[in-house]
């Protein structure tokens, strides 16, 4: 009797000790929505300072299309792009977790354009909307809103990589970018002001378009409506199709399996290497935003908290491989084309893809392990 009354005993306290872990992993995950919301906040306004940059150097440029003004808007093109892909792991969500990237997300920077849509080749050096007066009359912000993907997925005239065709020009060389000067923008024919009137109204609705993502008291508290299990589950669901659709499919894979210079992400400027880096930077903010904050009272709980808390060795192996992925891009000291066609830095990138799936993989254990959502 007394040997079946300790069974009883020890099956109350065990049941009672799994209520509260599974209670303190609740509050746990309640604590990563806060965390969520506030590291996306703080990149969001460092993009804005960005964007801020940008427009006003474009704005400059507009009034005096001078080398040296053009040469400002590259640096500020580059510096914004740059700094809004450190925000890529937040564009996968919809529902109560999207900013209000979704909306855009075809228009900001699809990759591998067809350039030729919008102006001048070498193989068409009269082709484009620049130079096409009679299908393209009038180019402001509402035609170019309408032509955008018309008669295919590539044929942009939005986004990152119009404007940053327009900046640099057709990309001829392996060991230089794109080599446009303010010749093209100079006010001596109806072509060159139709040529700026494009790029100062695509990168007028490039800004616009980042404006539009709102990291707002009304999305905070949708985002905090949320179940704490569905929210944690929904946030690693998007990390996790930003490491596979995007830094591995899209950015490194795609480019590796043509080995076309034209599929990768940053063609024109070859700021590819740098835009690599800041998505994975990207990743490490997402999983540990800590850096982001100065120490305070306050105790702050990161996704990679979570997971040091429910498997320290899964956290351990995420860390790892991150750490590796960045060791190997920061090797890479040639242009991202130039690594396309060199053996050594092309397993480089393969490596970086392997280590980027690992961490998939992890992350993918983790939700199934520790949520009841489908």
């Amino acid at each position: 009797m007394k040997q079946l009354i300790g069974l009883f005993a020890l099956l109350f306290l065990f049941i009672g000790c799994k209520k509260d872990v599974e209670q303190n992993f609740t509050l746990q995950k309640s604590r990563l929505k806060k965390s969520f919301f506030e590291t996306q906040k703080t990149l969001l306004e460092r993009v804005n300072v960005k964007v801020e940059n940008y427009q006003d150097d474009v704005n400059f440029f507009n009034n005096l299309p001078a080398q040296f003004a053009l040469e400002d808007c590259q640096m500020t093109w580059k510096s914004l792009y740059n700094e809004f892909l450190i925000l890529s792991p937040y564009r996968y969500f919809s529902g109560n977790l999207d900013a209000g990237f979704k909306q855009n997300q075809n228009n900001f920077d699809l990759s591998s354009i067809n350039y030729e849509y919008i102006d001048y080749s070498v193989n068409q050096p009269n082709g484009g909307i620049v130079s096409d007066t009679i299908n393209y009359p009038t180019i402001n912000q509402v035609n170019l809103i309408s032509w955008h993907q018309v008669g295919g997925e590539k044929n942009v005239t939005l986004g990152f990589h119009a404007a940053e065709f327009l900046l640099w020009g057709e990309d001829l060389s392996l060991s230089a970018p794109g080599m446009r000067t303010n010749i093209d923008y100079q006010q001596i024919n109806t072509v060159n002001k139709r040529r700026k009137d494009f790029f100062v109204e695509t990168s007028t609705l490039l800004t616009s378009m980042i404006k539009e993502v709102k990291n707002d008291a009304v999305y905070k508290a949708s985002l905090l409506s949320m179940n704490e299990d569905e929210a944690f589950a929904a946030i690693l669901k998007g990390y996790m199709r930003f490491i596979k659709e995007d830094l591995v499919n899209r950015t490194l894979l795609k480019p590796l399996g043509s080995l076309d210079a034209k599929d990768e992400l940053s063609d024109f400027s070859d700021n590819t290497i740098e835009n690599i880096k800041s998505k994975l930077k990207g990743l490490r903010l997402a999983l540990d935003g800590s850096e982001l904050f100065a120490v305070s009272e306050e105790s702050w709980y990161f996704m990679i908290d979570f997971i040091t808390d429910v498997d320290e060795v899964a956290a351990k192996e995420i860390i790892s491989s991150l750490d590796n992925a960045e060791g190997l891009i920061n090797q890479i000291n040639v242009d991202f084309d130039q690594a396309l066609q060199n053996p050594m830095m092309r397993e480089k990138l393969k490596n970086i893809a392997v280590e980027l799936n690992n961490i998939h993989a992890v992350l993918e254990r983790i939700v199934a392990e520790n949520t009841t959502v489908g």
